[in-house]
């Protein structure tokens, strides 16, 4: 009986792509990417898909029930885990965000759950090869209290120190309140003593439930978190300085509130704007959003239109995370109404937060897999920029309840990466000629050059959202590396010599 449901529901999804999708047409911007699973969608029956990540050889991590790893055309990757698939190493412990390191460990937070009503601020770090790290904190987990009440961890990053900056909720002791929790962990896993109270950070912004679910760091340092107050009544953007401090130069003390929305995920454009994904309030729906702030923490008037860019406002939805392509667009995703039913929500706007109209339909498309509700939850970028997404699908049958998607999806904006230049000087500023510049990722694999007239060197081609070390060699002079994660062309990465 299982057997046939399953491969009843495999038949209702590939009905629904041909009957939506014509055979050997031109794929369009927006539309399913037929190449990928079966046309377009890789359908997994247990949870929901939480976060999914692109390693630099195109394979996919996503996290569900348990931490995935597919090869670049959806199928499970074998030589991950247990048949692609690596189990949380610490009883019942639950992930929401997870993060590749340039080194290819994989980071996850989340909560571990001591008691049903109860849980920790839980970090894993597994290998590349999907094992528990036993080298980070107790056989691959970290468990942090906050208050000895109920905390979770929402989200994390990497500094371009190594460390991990991890954000969510901690409660407040009892059943209707809680704080935004931000903690800073050492590479070996240990908090950061240099970061607020022992590593730990609490800010109230409301007297009731406050949550991070998002967090971004900003070339200088500061941390810009953002997540919703008041049980999701008022979106929130806050920012610390390096050391955990509030930064008084950003909203209100460091805080900047903007009611009657949410915020879920955060970005930072080249330009220093922040972009926060949430919902915003039209009538008595919250609608798919996206809300730009200047680095001062006041709306940009320069973005949508007075800081607020909407999409499919048709009904309710929000935007549940966002990513920056190469060309400076952004890709959101979540879930938005379809008629009764609830569906998976894809668009893409310019860097101004106007609608891309060569994006599907008026810049956004809608994806319905099941006969209940669907929702997209992370997003990433392949190499080529096609667009990769998890999320959730609702039931076909009474034998589950919500499945994980992974789904994949054509992008005119494909390109084979984005550009990095720089020059080669030595400590006065002058130029050097015919020097070896090798951009090496966190496997190893390393692409050289060599710098030409004034010093210029030159990489195309660079995968976004990757980190890579930039390094020059010269048998006459010495150089530090650098470390950058391109999200969209970057120019001026200079490299000087050190005397």
């Amino acid at each position: 009986m299982k057997y046939f449901s399953i491969a009843l529901q495999a038949f209702l999804v590939t009905l629904f792509i041909v009957c939506t999708f014509p055979l050997f047409a031109t794929a369009a911007s927006g539309s399913l990417d037929p190449t990928f699973g079966i046309g377009g969608v890789e359908r997994f029956y247990d949870s929901w898909g939480q976060s999914i990540r692109v390693q630099p050889d195109g394979k996919l991590v996503v996290l569900g029930a348990g931490l995935r790893r597919l090869l670049p055309n959806g199928q499970p990757d074998p030589s991950f885990g247990i048949n692609g698939t690596a189990s949380v190493p610490a009883g019942y412990g639950t992930g929401f965000s997870a993060k590749i390191q340039p080194d290819g460990k994989i980071v996850v937070v989340g909560v571990y759950r001591v008691h049903p009503s109860t849980g920790e601020f839980a970090v894993w770090r597994y290998n590349p090869d999907g094992t528990p790290d036993t080298l980070f904190g107790s056989a691959g987990v970290i468990l942090t209290n906050f208050r000895n009440t109920s905390d979770t961890a929402a989200s994390v990053t990497l500094q371009t120190d190594g460390k991990l900056v991890v954000v969510g909720s901690a409660g407040d002791g009892d059943s209707l309140g809680s704080s935004v929790a931000v903690a800073r962990f050492a590479v070996n896993g240990s908090l950061d003593p240099t970061f607020g109270n022992g590593g730990k950070v609490l800010t109230n912004l409301t007297a009731t439930h406050d949550e991070a679910t998002g967090v971004v760091v900003q070339p200088d340092g500061n941390i810009v978190v953002a997540g919703s107050g008041g049980n999701q009544t008022s979106l929130h953007v806050v920012r610390y300085m390096e050391n955990g401090s509030l930064d008084p130069a950003f909203g209100f003390g460091g805080i900047a509130t903007i009611g009657d929305a949410i915020g879920d995920a955060v970005v930072i454009q080249g330009n220093g704007r922040i972009i926060v994904a949430g919902g915003s309030l039209i009538g008595l729906n919250k609608v798919f959003s996206l809300f730009g702030f200047n680095q001062s923490g006041n709306l940009d008037s320069t973005f949508g239109e007075d800081g607020l860019a909407r999409g499919f406002e048709t009904g309710y939805g929000s935007a549940n995370d966002l990513i920056l392509q190469p060309d400076g667009k952004i890709v959101a995703v979540g879930g938005a109404a379809n008629g009764s039913r609830g569906a998976i929500a894809v668009a893409r706007f310019l860097s101004n937060g106007a609608k891309d109209v060569s994006f599907g339909t008026d810049g956004q498309t809608l994806t319905q897999i099941s006969d209940s509700s669907d929702s997209a939850i992370g997003v990433a970028l392949q190499s080529d920029n096609r667009i990769v997404i998890t999320g959730f699908a609702g039931f076909f049958d009474y034998e589950s309840i919500t499945d994980m998607l992974v789904m994949r999806y054509d992008n005119d904006s494909a390109q084979a990466g984005v550009t990095v230049t720089g020059r080669v000087l030595l400590p006065s500023g002058a130029p050097l000629r015919n020097t070896t510049v090798s951009l090496i990722d966190a496997f190893g694999n390393s692409r050289s050059t060599t710098s030409g007239s004034f010093g210029v060197y030159t990489f195309e081609a660079v995968a976004a959202g990757t980190s890579y070390t930039l390094v020059a060699r010269s048998k006459r002079y010495r150089f530090a590396p650098r470390i950058l994660t391109p999200n969209e062309n970057i120019s001026g990465f200079d490299l000087i010599a050190v005397e």
